[in-house]
């Protein structure tokens, strides 16, 4: 098997052990490279294909041993983005998961034995598709469904008429990506021969927004790259209409806030973005007449806001409002993130979408407020498309001092501003 064909990478160090997930990977994968040496380790990781690599030892120790002497051995070469996961007996869990808390590796498995055999396929395909890889599947064998239809005539009918329904939600939706692809493409020509645009910004953004499936995750990727090129043009010609918040976070939270009902305060201006003049510090440090403690005082100072969202057009469309103000932004696409930056500095305000693709944001809430760390007292709102009560009381209950419904808009941040008592302005 070509080794430039693979996107998963299993490092066998046990033969017979390592016998069933291999079988596994093998089974529903198109490809899958199995190497034995530390030098295979390198050669892969200075290819430039994306790669998961599954790690196998007798102890959690080994497994970081042979990935991180590899890594050590081709530093002075550049090396491939990819992800490592450590598959380790059962008795060394509670030291795996604390390399996976400490980012030492992307994931974990208790590889020996294997209790789950469907968890590592879901391991590869989640880290795969965080990198944006749409890999090859074998065809699955429906002896199963037959061997069912031989016991419940019934069941089986029922079974086969439920496949070829999923596979048609699936035909549908694979053209909704399609339409939205065309729809993109052809905004560019438009807006490249200057003539008027019409896309519904606001449907594009709700649909690319509720896409969930790590199966579609990398087309999802490449649509969304293709919608931010287009947001800093588009948004002078695309009136976005507001939307309301639900009455459910009004009654569940006082400190929830109403969507404004007056337009266009929201849209960015790029035209007075484009006049600004950047000011680097480290240019004004050379100037004779500038008191250098009073500038690193100042940015020592700055009000900071910590941004979780894992949806990338919300992302740049909230940071786009934000940086209207003078406020350093810091945006957390996942849990694990998100996490690293609350433990390690304080903000003057958070902003927390609830569904993360690794976590559940009202539960970071409940972390963060319950905790002794430097965001203990920072107050936490939560930006979020969810609008049904119980999330909102399971968000105010844990900890949340707002709830409001995505997007946000200027007049919102600003009364946000105030409530706290932020000291933050508008540039």
């Amino acid at each position: 098997m070509p080794s430039n064909t693979t996107h998963i990478i299993y490092y066998r160090t046990d033969p017979e052990a390592d016998k069933l997930l291999i079988n596994i990977l093998s089974d529903y994968f198109a490809s899958v490279l199995v190497v034995d040496a530390m030098r295979d380790i390198c050669r892969q990781l200075i290819s430039k294909e994306q790669k998961v690599f599954l790690i196998t030892g007798p102890s959690v120790v080994k497994c970081l041993s042979a990935y991180y002497r590899s890594l050590d051995a081709v530093a002075e070469y550049p090396v491939c983005e990819h992800r490592v996961v450590a598959m380790v007996p059962r008795h060394e869990e509670a030291e795996a998961y604390q390399a996976f808390r400490s980012g030492i590796v992307d994931d974990y498995m208790v590889a020996r034995p294997v209790y789950e055999m469907h968890r590592v396929i879901l391991i590869c395909e989640h880290l795969l598709a965080s990198m944006g890889i749409a890999v090859k599947h074998k065809k699955g064998d429906m002896t199963f469904v037959r061997e069912i239809g031989k016991v419940s005539e019934d069941v089986g009918r029922a079974v086969s008429r439920g496949l070829e329904r999923r596979e048609l939600l699936r035909s549908e939706f694979e053209q909704t990506m399609l339409d939205i692809d065309k729809a993109l493409d052809g905004a560019v020509a438009k807006i490249r021969s200057h003539q008027p645009v019409d896309l519904d910004l606001v449907k594009l953004r709700e649909t690319l927004s509720a896409i969930r499936s790590d199966e579609v995750r990398p087309e999802l990727l490449k649509l969304q790259q293709k919608t931010m090129n287009l947001i800093g043009e588009l948004l002078d010609s695309v009136n976005l209409p507001k939307a309301k918040n639900d009455d459910a976070a009004d009654e569940a939270n006082s400190a929830a806030f109403e969507t404004p009902a007056s337009d266009g305060d929201n849209r960015v201006d790029d035209e007075n973005n484009a006049q600004e003049t950047s000011h680097y510090t480290f240019n004004r440090l050379y100037s004779e007449d500038v008191d250098y403690e009073q500038i690193l005082q100042q940015q020592k100072s700055t009000p900071s806001i910590l941004l979780v969202e894992d949806d990338a057009i919300s992302a740049q469309l909230t940071k786009k409002l934000l940086n209207h103000y003078k406020v350093k932004v810091d945006v957390a696409a996942n849990g694990r993130v998100a996490f690293a930056s609350l433990s390690n500095r304080h903000y003057s305000l958070v902003l927390m979408d609830v569904t993360l693709p690794d976590t559940n944001g009202i539960y970071i809430v409940d972390q963060v407020c319950t905790t002794d760390g430097p965001n203990k007292d920072t107050p936490i709102v939560m930006l979020s498309g969810r609008k049904d009560k119980i999330t909102v009381q399971q968000a105010v209950e844990r900890g949340a001092k707002g709830y409001i419904v995505k997007p946000l808009y200027k007049e919102s941040l600003e009364k946000l501003f105030e409530k706290f008592g932020l000291n933050i302005v508008a540039k």
